[in-house]
């Protein structure tokens, strides 16, 4: 699991603690199964920008999406090969 996935993951399980809302509820409102949802919220998942999207949608929340220069790029650039 990537850093990012777990980041993702934390990050939906914590706008579900926020709406005090069960995982079996996210499930019924996104229509999917209760594992699925597990599956989502646990990081065990590869999950597309749009999953994330519809389940924070629901919880009435939005993405929002930051680039940022990594500290290898920052001290090591390192050149692309054709």
């Amino acid at each position: 699991m990537t850093k990012l996935t777990q980041s993702v993951a934390a990050a939906m399980v914590k706008a579900l603690k926020v709406r005090r809302m069960k995982r079996n509820q996210l499930a019924r409102l996104l229509g999917v199964s209760p594992p699925y949802v597990s599956a989502l919220l646990s990081g065990g998942k590869n999950v597309t920008l749009g999953q994330v999207v519809r389940v924070l949608d629901v919880l009435r929340f939005r993405l929002d999406v930051r680039i940022v220069r990594s500290r290898r790029a920052a001290r090591s650039p390192r050149r692309l090969r054709p």
